[in-house]
């Protein structure tokens, strides 16, 4: 795992962290969220369980700019979600058809 090196926090008591290459900026989940709907206009369109306890958010506005969150168990209250992700042009799709067994012969 790539050592996390602490950049300077932001007004807030916010924390941008540098994980390699990867600016992530951390605070309370109220602040990310807030700061999502705000900027852009992003809702929550999916979230879902870590496999340790976490929860990650998939938000994203109507022209496809989104941003993936987590929220990380046990940590502290003030800083436990991160943007870890950011893009645009998100789209949506189907989930596939399951497959059909195949036919006996």
């Amino acid at each position: 795992m790539p050592a996390m090196a602490q950049q300077p926090n932001p007004p807030g008591g916010d924390q941008v962290q540098e994980v390699g290459q990867l600016a992530v900026y951390c605070g309370h989940h109220e602040a990310i969220t807030a700061l999502l709907r705000g900027a852009g206009g992003q809702r929550k369109i999916a979230d879902g369980a870590t496999v340790h306890g976490g929860r990650l958010e998939l938000y994203r506005n109507e022209t496809g700019l989104w941003t993936m969150v987590i929220t990380f168990p046990d940590t502290l209250p003030d800083r436990s979600t991160c943007i870890i992700a950011t893009g645009d042009s998100w789209s949506e799709r189907s989930p596939p058809e399951p497959e059909k067994p195949a036919q006996e012969s």
